[in-house]
């Protein structure tokens, strides 16, 4: 079996920082940045999401495991809130869909789905990646303001620290000065967060 197949499907719609707090950590006043730092910043969201296998956001996710796949399955992204659908291909159009009652969700890191008490699993062929899970993953804002992320702080310290260096060194090559990296920095912060599968 090959590893599970990871794919965002939806575009968070809150940021674990917003411009104006990034503007402020990197000491810039004005306007004629924001676009730079805007992608600068979803890009170190992006690459912080990738390391850790995490999803920093609530967004849609749909991960593709190879059949027969059998229960308990781990999920290759974390938090999770919710499992949405699971299909799996059978030659059949539209895939059947497997019910909710058939498994269950244990919330963890890693999340798992588990086979509920009592229940089958479907049979299946064997196929790559013909199982189809969606998820919910990501960290929600907060209740009362759900522009507000309620994430780990590890991570919003990260992506300052990712977007300043960017924001310091624009060049692949560092001319001039000797480089080393600050002790406890962004990739400290990861180990925190990142889940090993």
């Amino acid at each position: 079996m090959t590893a599970p197949i990871l794919t965002r499907l939806t575009t968070p719609t809150i940021d674990p920082v917003s411009l104006a707090e990034m503007k402020t950590h990197l000491r810039v006043d004005g306007d004629d940045e924001d676009a730079a730092i805007t992608d600068a910043m979803a890009d170190a969201a992006a690459f912080i999401e990738t390391h850790c296998n995490i999803a920093l956001a609530p967004a849609s996710w749909e991960i593709l495991f190879d059949t027969p796949a059998s229960l308990p399955l781990t999920l290759p992204i974390w938090p999770v809130t919710s499992v949405d659908s699971v299909t799996y291909s059978n030659g059949d159009s539209p895939d059947p869909e497997v019910e909710a009652s058939i498994y269950r969700l244990v919330k963890g890191q890693p999340a798992t789905m588990h086979l509920a008490y009592d229940a089958t699993w479907p049979s299946m062929r064997t196929e790559a990646a013909a199982l189809r899970v969606l998820v919910t993953a990501g960290w929600p804002g907060d209740g009362a303001s759900p522009e507000v992320w309620t994430g780990p702080l590890q991570a919003r310290r990260a992506i300052k620290l990712v977007v300043g260096h960017w924001y310091a060194n624009r060049e692949t090559v560092n001319i001039g000065s000797s480089v080393s990296e600050l002790p406890f920095a962004a990739g400290a912060l990861l180990a925190q967060l990142r889940l090993f599968l």
